[in-house]
């Protein structure tokens, strides 16, 4: 049998979110967590902090908002290619 391990977590984009998100980048780098999904990463200066820190995934996957926002605040990374993505909106 073989095994994913996958991660969702909120990241708060409240506070000191940069040093946060630096502090969380750092510990899930050392995790080998396969398929990480990060919520509350509002800004895209924020998904460049975290992959300058999640140095063992590829590039993060997320789509671009409005200027310097991330739609959803949602960015997956993922140690091995992800080969697609896509983001839909649910409105109810």
């Amino acid at each position: 049998m073989t095994s994913f391990r996958v991660l969702t977590f909120n990241c708060l984009f409240r506070g000191a979110a940069r040093e946060r998100l630096d502090a969380v980048g750092r510990l899930l780098d050392k995790s080998n967590i396969d398929f990480l999904c990060l919520q509350e990463v509002t800004q895209r200066r924020n998904v460049r902090l975290l992959e300058s820190r999640l140095a063992s995934y590829r590039a993060a996957e997320y789509r671009p908002h409005a200027g310097i926002a991330v739609k959803g605040g949602l960015v997956n990374l993922a140690l091995a290619p992800i080969e697609r993505s896509s983001y839909e909106v649910f409105r109810e």
